[in-house]
């Protein structure tokens, strides 16, 4: 299964990010693919393909990592692109990074380490994508680009209350990415003991 741990959006909030992006026929044109509605989220750490038996290891982890951190409020202030906005991938909305979070991200990468998965190759930064961009875009592409880059920029300052981090799987076999919820870890709490990790699962 194809894995990965993130914080979703609001409904409401992807609702109206989703109005910031041109509209879907004429991104089919363009050569930008939408992030589908309810799919958008922050990625916290992604795990690849990921063998049933391991994921109880990967939820101890969860728990592990999450312990003790409270919760706290994101706030999404500007909009841009992966690597950049003259070669656009990806077109993305994102924030400061509260210090709960910055503790939440090294915790998990300490413990997925620890049951051997690969560590993250670049700095983690808070951002949601919005939408994938086929390489060498046309210069129409760059304007509708730059144009919801604007739009981004005008929203009015959002914020939301995270108080849990979801397992999630992806599954590619439609042609559309579906996001299904495997294991949900509330914020704020206390680890009475650590969970016993499933020897089968590593």
């Amino acid at each position: 299964m194809r894995l990965f741990i993130a914080i979703p959006l609001p409904e409401k909030l992807q609702t109206n990010l989703a109005k910031t992006l041109p509209e879907r026929s004429k991104m089919n044109t363009l050569g930008i693919r939408p992030s589908e509605a309810g799919n958008i989220h922050i990625t916290l750490k992604f795990l690849g393909e990921v063998e049933k038996t391991r994921i109880p290891a990967v939820t101890t982890a969860i728990q592990v990592a999450a312990a003790g951190i409270p919760a706290f409020e994101i706030m999404l202030t500007q909009g841009g692109c992966f690597p950049n906005r003259s070669q656009p991938r990806i077109l993305w909305i994102g924030g400061n990074t509260p210090d709960a979070l910055c503790s939440l991200v090294t915790r998990l990468e300490e413990e997925c380490c620890k049951i051997r998965f690969e560590p993250e190759s670049k700095p983690f930064r808070l951002h949601a994508t919005l939408a994938r961009i086929q390489p060498y875009p046309s210069a129409q592409s760059l304007i509708a680009i730059d144009e919801t880059l604007k739009k981004l920029d005008c929203l009015p300052l959002t914020s939301f209350h995270v108080d849990q981090v979801i397992l999630f799987k992806s599954d590619l076999s439609s042609g559309k990415p579906r996001y299904a919820s495997l294991f949900t870890q509330k914020l704020d709490f206390v680890l009475r003991s650590k969970p016993l990790k499933n020897k089968g699962a590593l």
